[in-house]
């Protein structure tokens, strides 16, 4: 209607003008119409392609801006229930305060981003973006829901968190949803220790990019500018660097795939400080399906890995760089297990005397080779032993109904902490300042090592059967 109503206005013109500026004044409404910002009244009903609940009623075959602010009573927030396939269909800008909820495929391919302030739910069909930015504006806290059959897309420059403002922006995936970053796309999660962004996928969850991937930009001073979870889903990366910046990886259940099968791949810190990128491991695992090279060999930016839980598995070589002489990324362990492809205990056993693999208190690290694989564990120290020269047969540790009892017979007692063989701590007592204590351990049999702390800073650790 609104392309022949032009049409007729342009002939109308024409019989009073050149035919050029005819034209030139036609193509000229034609752009201006093109580029029509619409903003979501609602009221009418939820639908989001119902014209009526639009400020003027749009075409969708158009690039125009949508914009869906705040809702209030008596509007509607709105739902896609028909899909909208146009390749010319324009930008979303959702402002603070805002749901909208996808339950068919909504495509786009225009080069300027789209934008979340509020919460975005995306349960059905797919959402196909070529930008989009989640948390721009001051004073927004956005979060963007991927779930049941939702599927949501990326082709361009993605950004979670904002470049501008403090504020945290979350992406869940979860329930059956799917977030996936195409070959040729960036995603970039956090800015700096104000401005977060999170990415989580959980239970039944799955997230693929195979473009690039940093979480929080190059020079960030904090730890925590940009982190994923992986809680129970899959998250598949496929490129050869993964540059966490100075950001966060933790993984407590499902799986971080490293996909890249051509080379070795990298997982680097590109902070030009001695900034520290964490990777913390409670369950589940990292697989990494080639070499793997950690660290940084030009920047100072460290790299830790806390393996508390779960499994490591690289198939093939483990490298870490060095800058300045010194490694550039260190391994923690406690539980769970690092397993290598073929046999690398020497270069492990080389890693664990630079000290760039050790284990936590109370335990060693113990390499082994089994004929096809090099698995990395931290066993429970053997037990005992004492940590500070202290004469073991003056502190008596003794069970008795259902207390572990200690008595000091030099030193008052400090501090009495409890590990079962696992290395995990069951019970503990500090400032006890006395030269003998009890601890209930709640009917639990078995058998504890138990480690007492004296006031003059003396340490012995002992096994127990309860």
């Amino acid at each position: 209607m609104k392309k022949q109503l032009l049409f007729n206005f342009s002939k109308s013109l024409a019989r009073k003008m050149p035919f050029r500026m005819a034209a030139f004044t036609a193509l000229t409404l034609l752009t201006a119409q093109a580029s029509f910002a619409q903003t979501w009244a609602g009221g009418t009903s939820v639908e989001f392609t119902e014209p009526l609940n639009w400020s003027t009623a749009p075409d969708f075959s158009l690039s125009n801006t949508y914009s869906i602010g705040a809702v209030v009573a008596p509007n509607n927030n709105p739902v896609l229930n028909t899909p909208l396939s146009a390749a010319s269909f324009g930008i979303l800008n959702m402002g603070i305060g805002s749901n909208f909820t996808i339950n068919a495929s909504l495509t786009t391919n225009h080069s300027t981003n789209s934008s979340v302030d509020g919460t975005l739910n995306v349960n059905a069909g797919t959402f196909k973006l070529q930008k989009l930015y989640i948390g721009v504006a001051s004073g927004a806290s956005a979060v963007v829901n991927v779930a049941t059959g939702g599927i949501l897309n990326g082709t361009g420059v993605w950004r979670i968190g904002s470049q501008n403002n403090s504020g945290t922006h979350n992406l869940f995936i979860k329930d059956g949803g799917k977030f996936i970053m195409d070959l040729g796309s960036s995603l970039t999660i956090g800015t700096t220790s104000s401005r977060r962004g999170v990415l989580t996928v959980n239970t039944g969850g799955l997230a693929q990019i195979s473009g690039g991937l940093t979480i929080s930009t190059t020079g960030s001073t904090t730890v925590s500018n940009g982190t994923i979870n992986v809680d129970g889903g899959s998250l598949e990366y496929n490129p050869v660097d993964l540059n966490i910046g100075a950001g966060k990886i933790n993984i407590s259940a499902g799986s971080f795939k490293l996909l890249n099968t051509t080379g070795t791949t990298t997982i680097t810190n590109s902070s030009t400080t001695a900034d520290v990128a964490v990777i913390k491991i409670t369950g589940g695992s990292l697989d990494v399906a080639g070499p793997l090279a950690i660290g940084n060999s030009t920047v100072a930016g460290l790299v830790t890995v806390n393996l508390t839980g779960g499994t490591m598995n690289i198939a093939g070589n483990l490298t870490i760089s060095e800058f300045a002489g010194a490694k550039t990324a260190v391994f923690n362990i406690d539980a769970g297990s690092i397993v290598l492809a073929g046999d690398q205990k020497s270069a492990i056993d080389a890693l664990v005397t630079a000290g760039a693999i050790k284990a936590t208190t109370l335990r060693t690290i113990s390499v082994a080779y089994d004929g096809t694989k090099t698995t990395i564990v931290a066993n429970v120290t053997p037990l005992g032993v004492n940590d500070v020269a202290l004469d073991a047969n003056a502190i008596v540790v003794y069970a008795q109904n259902q207390n572990i009892n200690i008595q000091s017979g030099n030193a008052a007692l400090s501090e009495v902490k409890v590990y079962d063989l696992n290395g995990r701590l069951v019970a503990s007592k500090s400032s006890i300042e006395s030269k003998e204590t009890s601890i209930p351990l709640n009917n639990s049999n078995g058998v504890y090592v138990v480690k007492v702390t004296t006031t003059d800073g003396a340490v012995v650790t002992k096994k127990i059967i309860q």
